[in-house]
């Protein structure tokens, strides 16, 4: 996907900001209403962004994990 890290930090922001809140999936992925120029991404293309995004993260948190056990381990 053609996304910049400073979006994905934006839509990550969102979905954080609204931890604990009881609302839909679809609604904490909702852009904000704002003026301006028309959305760029659509729902979909959001959702799947952050499906990758959370897969990365998961596995990078993984990663780091087995490494730090092996750095006091050694």
């Amino acid at each position: 996907m053609d996304i910049n890290r400073h979006t994905v930090s934006l839509w990550r922001n969102r979905w954080l900001e609204t931890d604990g809140k009881e609302l839909l999936t679809i609604q904490r992925l909702q852009d904000s209403e704002r003026a301006g120029a028309p959305v760029k991404f659509s729902m979909e293309q959001v959702v799947e962004l952050f499906a990758k995004s959370l897969f990365t993260t998961i596995r990078l948190r993984t990663t780091n994990k087995s490494l730090d056990t092996k750095r006091t381990s050694g």
